[in-house]
């Protein structure tokens, strides 16, 4: 079945063959609404636009990311309806505008599960400017992060990572970089400036527009 989907490279919008494809990595409109079911219900989805990823490039990615659907929520929203999957005390979170203020954007995504290490420290651009080669992929967002980690920890009980800090390209009230830590299938936020030469986990946040211009 799969090798007959495949030969269609182009984009496509079907969720079910997504879903045979990506298997425990896939979240589409039925984990977001069963898991977010406090605050979006399945009208207010609306058009999801299709999946603008081809079968072909799915494939070669079904171990190594997460296909999600994103809706506008903010890294506060995502706590409080999340909570039993993070640790700690947040609480800092709530006066801060990258979280309370930034926002998913709606549409289809792929998240690396493999982290690239980057130092930057080193380089004048900022991390939510960076692009990283190969994969064409950018720093993801603190709630584009948290989105996909709370989902999947939702549907699996567990994280999608191995690392214990991945970066984020937000930053806090104080300008210091904003992380996601990972402890015991758990997830919390935290901020901190890397030393000078130190370098950081990145999981690249792709879309197809991205993936596109790779033709790949």
């Amino acid at each position: 079945m799969i090798a007959a989907l495949l030969r269609d490279t182009e984009p496509i919008g079907g969720q079910l063959a997504c879903r045979t494809v990506m298997g425990a990595n896939f979240l589409g409109e039925d984990e977001v609404v069963e898991h977010f079911d406090d605050i979006i219900r399945k009208e207010d989805l609306g058009n999801t636009f299709g999946i603008r990823f081809s079968l072909r490039s799915l494939q070669k990615r079904k171990d190594t990311h997460i296909l999600f659907l994103g809706y506008p929520l903010t890294v506060y929203q995502i706590w409080k309806a999340s909570r039993m999957c993070w640790h700690g005390d947040n609480s800092w979170i709530r006066e801060e505008q990258f979280a309370t203020g930034k926002r998913v954007r709606q549409g289809w995504y792929l998240l690396s599960r493999k982290t690239v290490l980057y130092a930057p420290a080193e380089s004048t651009v900022p991390l939510s400017r960076v692009r990283f080669a190969g994969s064409g992929g950018r720093c993801p967002w603190a709630c584009e992060l948290a989105y996909a980690s709370a989902l999947y920890c939702m549907k699996t009980g567990g994280l999608p990572f191995t690392e214990e800090k991945i970066f984020t390209a937000d930053k806090d009230s104080n300008g210091r970089p904003v992380f996601m830590r990972c402890a015991q299938s758990r997830i919390s936020f935290a901020s901190e400036s890397p030393a000078l030469a130190e370098k950081v986990s990145i999981s690249p946040l792709i879309t197809a527009t991205s993936l596109r211009r790779l033709k790949n």
